[in-house]
């Protein structure tokens, strides 16, 4: 798998996004099919454009 060049350094978010494309609409679906609301939080969102400052 290459990582695309915007995630370079940021690994763990393309990681990230490619398991909630592959897996969160099918999820809502299930889930969906027994609840009326869903509500979803990223807990692990952060600052897109974060820099360590040294």
């Amino acid at each position: 798998m290459e990582i695309p060049a915007q995630y370079r350094g940021r690994e763990q978010a393309y990681f990230k996004h490619c398991l909630l494309e592959a897996y969160l609409e099918r999820l809502f679906m299930i889930v969906g099919q027994h609840q009326r609301t869903i509500c979803y939080v990223d807990c692990f969102a952060g600052p897109w454009s974060f820099r360590v400052q040294q």
